[in-house]
Parts: structure tokens; sequence; C-alpha cells
């Protein structure tokens, strides 16, 4: 049986669903206001986007994916707004037989799923403390993860990851 069998097969027996989705913490820190939404009409701050993905086996089936998300805007004198958000997810996944396809779909897919949730959390803080909308780019959840997959298999440990 080719691997190609093998994972067809795999295919029809895997299962994945979505559980639940939850906001597990929000904050935001908007420190110059009001003053910074009192200045001048130039909306032009630097924008940094970070993320991790935290994951926790609940049951045998059952996984906890938490999608931390932090997005800041700076000028360059100070900074303008901070947000740090975790979106949550409960998915049962079974009847996979690989871990390296288990790991992909905690990894890639669950954030995938969990990422339009935090965007529309981060633009709805960043719009109630007064700041111009800001929408959120999809992110490379598969890139990032085999980037760091390929690193690991070089024998290499890439800092802060939390690649399971």
């Amino acid at each position: 049986m080719t691997e190609t069998d093998v994972a067809a097969k795999e295919a029809d027996t895997a299962k994945f669903s979505l559980v639940r989705i939850y906001l597990k913490d929000a904050s935001l820190e908007a420190p110059d206001s009001p003053a910074g939404l009192l200045g001048d009409d130039q909306w032009n701050p630097k924008i940094s986007l970070d993320y991790r993905v935290q994951l926790a086996k609940l049951s045998e089936d059952t996984h906890d994916v938490v999608l931390t998300v932090t997005a800041s805007a700076a000028d360059e004198k100070k900074t303008i707004f901070l947000i740090e958000i975790q979106q949550g997810g409960v998915f049962e996944i079974s009847n996979v037989k690989k871990q390296n396809r288990l790991n992909r779909l905690l990894n890639v897919r669950c954030p995938n799923i969990l990422f339009p949730y935090a965007s529309e959390t981060i633009d709805s803080l960043v719009v109630k403390a007064g700041f111009p909308p800001l929408m959120l780019a999809p992110l490379n959840f598969r890139g990032h993860y085999e980037q760091i997959a390929a690193s690991r298999s070089k024998g290499e440990q890439p800092p802060d990851e939390e690649l399971n």
C-alpha cells in the first residue's frame, strides 16, 4: 500500500470538528488617550503584529488551541495602542494515525479557523478605543509551521516556538 493509499484511507476515517470557540483573554492599552486621539489628522502609525499558538490535550480526542495575537501601533514618539487577545477553540480530532498530520491540523488548520475571530475582536477593540479600524491580513500559519518543522528536522531549536 502506497503512502497515498494510506492517506486516502485515513482521510475516510479521520474526524475533525469544532466544538467551541471562545475568547479567553483580551487586553487593550491606549496610554496616550485621549490626547492621542486629538492629534493631527495624519494617521500613519507603524503597526506590529505577533502571534503564538498554544496547545493542550483535554482528552484522547479533544484539544484546546489558543491563538494569542498581539497588535500594536506606534509613531516615532510613543505607543498609540497595544492589544493582546487570546482566542481559543476546542476541537475534536480522532482517527488521525500519524502524529505529523495531527500536528499540522493543530498548528495550521485550527489557528486558521480561529484567526478571523481574533481579527474581528482586535478590530472591534481598536474602534471602541476611538481609533480607525484595523483590518488584519490573513496570516500564513502553514508557512510558519513548515519553516519551524524544517529547522527542527535540521536539529535547530527555533526560539520561543510552541510547535508540538
